[in-house]
């Protein structure tokens, strides 16, 4: 056995055995468990020869996962395509990325869905409805982890540089150790909660749109409104520290 043969589901369900206070033994029986289907009862009756086996056989869980990208994840009958572009990537996938981004592990299949596309047959099928996501998601837990990390390296990283691109705006670590200070320090439960949604109000007020086009914007175009907001912003704030001879830092 190889990561080859580890799916999504089964990845989330070997990073939960972390989280839970079990002895070495435990742990291995739990691990065996999810990668063989089988109940713990039915690993716990193993005989030693047989069980040492199926030790031998996990050991390749000590070994690095290489992403492997391909355009076409199979997921027991569901089969989602992936389109590796970057240019017009929407104001939408980014802040889901974001949302998702907080708990990877437990959330990859939900980054995979925002990701890809159901195919049908080889074609593309049609816009699926928002209600189908869900669905979408928890197919996608078939996926192979591997083909799985290929998708996820290829749109982190992507967003990751974005987000570099415009370190100002999020307070990035620059390359001589300073940063600038960032917006949700100190800030209100509801920016905390709906900062994203309030962000794209923003951008919807300034440029004279309705929410679902500011979504459908690509991020690059909405970062830079953001960024031209902000700095508007600094500068009425220093016009108006200067009119009351306040003093300006």
């Amino acid at each position: 056995m190889t990561w080859k043969n580890v799916t999504v589901g089964q990845y989330q369900q070997l990073a939960e055995i972390g989280k839970m206070e079990l002895s070495d033994l435990e742990a291995t029986h739990e691990t065996i468990a999810i990668l063989f289907g089988l109940t713990i009862n039915q690993v716990r009756q193993l005989k030693p020869t047989k069980l040492a086996a199926y030790v031998e056989q996990i050991g390749f869980l000590k070994t690095e996962i290489i992403p492997r990208r391909r355009t076409i994840l199979y997921c027991k009958g569901y089969f989602a395509g992936v389109d590796y572009t970057f240019t017009d990537f929407q104001t939408s996938k980014y802040i889901e990325s974001k949302y998702f981004m907080q708990d990877f592990v437990a959330n990859i299949h939900n980054l995979l869905a925002v990701y890809t596309h159901e195919l049908k047959y080889g074609l593309i099928k049609k816009k699926a409805k928002v209600s189908d996501f869900e669905k979408d998601a928890e197919r996608l837990k078939a996926a192979n982890i591997e083909e799985a990390m290929g998708v996820l390296v290829f749109f982190l990283s992507n967003i990751r540089q974005l987000d570099e691109n415009y370190s100002t705006l999020f307070g990035i670590e620059q390359e001589d150790g300073e940063s600038e200070p960032t917006d949700r320090e100190g800030t209100h439960p509801f920016l905390e909660q709906y900062g994203w949604i309030y962000q794209a109000h923003l951008v919807s007020e300034f440029e004279r749109v309705s929410l679902d086009d500011v979504y459908k914007m690509s991020a690059i175009h909405f970062l830079n409104d953001l960024a031209y907001l902000k700095a508007k912003n600094a500068h009425e704030d220093y016009l108006n520290k200067k009119a009351r001879g306040a003093k300006i830092s």
